[in-house]
């Protein structure tokens, strides 16, 4: 989930790709957010509704046509967005380094699809990997430690922004125990 709401390299690609309309940026955002939004109720819903798990909740959704065919289109499409936003935002930082832009978003993609096709327990690992730590890292505990810290280095240089210390520290704090849980099943 964390993985999917990464605003931060969301935001400044779709500004980028809209040209920074700011009406079409935000019409954009609010769209592209509900749709995540709707099939994550969608699914939760269809979760409680299974009851107690007696067997694994995705075989019963692959043994029906109609389900079978949701539940791949739900993994390509969360697979998808997830490529393409990290090769949309890596593609607009490389192409100072390389000069044309497809071959940029070609390194982007091909280690990933490499790894993917020869070794799909690995890739699958490495992506549960990814959204257990550096992404709740980076974007979970990163950010508001980095706005605490600002504040408190700059106090009276600059106008606070929106928001008081202690929503930040608990955004913190949230961010520090998911990893801390993650940590503790893992091990």
């Amino acid at each position: 989930v964390l993985q999917l709401l990464v605003f931060a390299e969301t935001v400044p690609t779709v500004s980028g790709l809209l040209d920074g309309d700011p009406r079409r940026v935000r019409l954009a955002l609010a769209f592209g957010s509900l749709c995540p939004l709707l099939l994550e109720v969608a699914w939760a819903y269809l979760g409680l509704g299974l009851g107690a798990p007696r067997v694994d909740p995705v075989d019963v959704l692959l043994a029906a046509p109609a389900t079978r065919a949701a539940t791949a289109a739900l993994a390509a499409s969360a697979v998808a967005t997830t490529a393409l936003g990290s090769a949309l935002a890596l593609r607009s930082d490389v192409p100072e380094a390389v000069a044309r832009r497809e071959l940029a978003a070609l390194l982007a993609a091909l280690p990933a699809v490499g790894v993917a096709l020869t070794s799909p327990g690995v890739f699958f690992a490495a992506m549960d990997w990814a959204g257990a730590y550096p992404v709740a890292l980076l974007w979970g505990l990163f950010p508001p430690v980095a706005l605490l810290r600002l504040r408190r280095k700059s106090e009276g240089a600059h106008p606070k922004s929106a928001g008081p210390d202690a929503w930040l520290a608990a955004l913190a704090a949230v961010s520090g125990l998911f990893v801390a849980s993650t940590a503790t099943r893992d091990l």
